[in-house]
Order: C-alpha cells, then sequence, then structure tokens
C-alpha cells in the first residue's frame, strides 16, 4: 500500500489542477505514476465503493478477455463503472491500460 500513498503524496505536492475530459476538477501529475503490486501479498483493490467478489471477478474477465462493450457487464449485474461510463470512452481507456 505504500506505493499507491506515495503516488497519491505526489499528486497533492506536484500536481495541477485541470479540468477532466467531463468537467470534474482532477489533479494531475506529468508523466502519470505506474503502480506495482506483489499479487502474492494479496490483491490490491483500493477504491472508496463497496465490492463484492463477484463484480471483482467480472469486471477482471471483462479486462482479461479484451471486451469493451459495458453492456457486457450490465448484462452479468455489474453496474460498476455505470456512473463514469458513455459509450465514447470504453474502447479508449481499456485500450490503452492493455498496451
Amino acid at each position: 500500500m505504500k506505493a499507491y500513498l506515495d503516488i497519491l503524496d505526489n499528486c497533492l505536492r506536484n500536481g495541477t489542477l485541470s479540468d477532466n475530459r467531463t468537467g470534474i476538477k482532477t489533479i494531475r501529475i506529468p508523466w502519470g505514476a505506474t503502480f506495482e503490486h506483489n499479487m502474492e501479498e494479496g490483491f490490491p483493490l483500493v477504491t472508496t465503493k463497496k465490492m463484492g467478489l463477484k463484480n471483482i471477478s467480472t469486471e477482471l474477465e471483462f479486462f482479461i478477455k479484451g471486451i469493451t462493450d459495458k453492456k457486457w457487464l450490465q448484462d452479468r449485474n455489474c453496474h460498476i463503472w455505470d456512473e463514469w461510463s458513455n459509450i465514447d470512452c470504453w474502447t479508449p481507456i481499456y485500450e490503452q491500460k492493455r498496451k
């Protein structure tokens, strides 16, 4: 968890305030950040939302299979991205993360 907290500290100390694609204020840092974690130490879930194992495993399957259609998640009663998703953002976000 220290690596994650170091990224947050860097954001707060060196980040600049700007609008994101939805118009919400965001703190950005130059060059982004990378979080590495040893999975032998456990699953690094960092969120403010309540997460059930079924949703976690469904989203992981979605990501690993390279699926970009949010309806696939919704058909499996997984609505964790509904609040932030729109039809234009799925492919670019997940394509970029897989590279």
